[in-house]
């Protein structure tokens, strides 16, 4: 099975949507999914500082991930995991 997310905004709120997707994902694509964030998470934690003050131009992150998985007979053959996470200063209008 397969699953995608797309996410722009702040790393504390990219951080938001990876936990909140899993309700967007059913069966296998759900168990892929659940295996691929902590990795999802890990990247945004070791490479962004959260701590960082507010200023004009926020960092801003563009996330684009998808994975998928196949098994055989019940048993797990093989998962991919494929993602792109660039590094934006922008202004953010909310």
């Amino acid at each position: 099975m397969s699953w995608n997310i797309s996410v722009i905004g702040i790393p504390e709120k990219v951080e938001q949507v990876i936990e909140d997707a899993t309700v967007e994902f059913t069966g296998d694509s759900l168990a892929e999914y659940q295996a691929a964030k902590p990795h999802l998470l890990g990247l945004i934690h070791e490479n962004f500082d959260n701590s960082e003050p507010p200023t004009p131009a926020r960092l801003v992150l563009h996330l684009e991930a998808s994975g998928s998985g196949w098994s055989k007979g019940g048993k797990d053959m093989g998962r991919s995991l494929t993602v792109k996470l660039e590094r934006w200063y922008s202004r953010i209008a909310v």
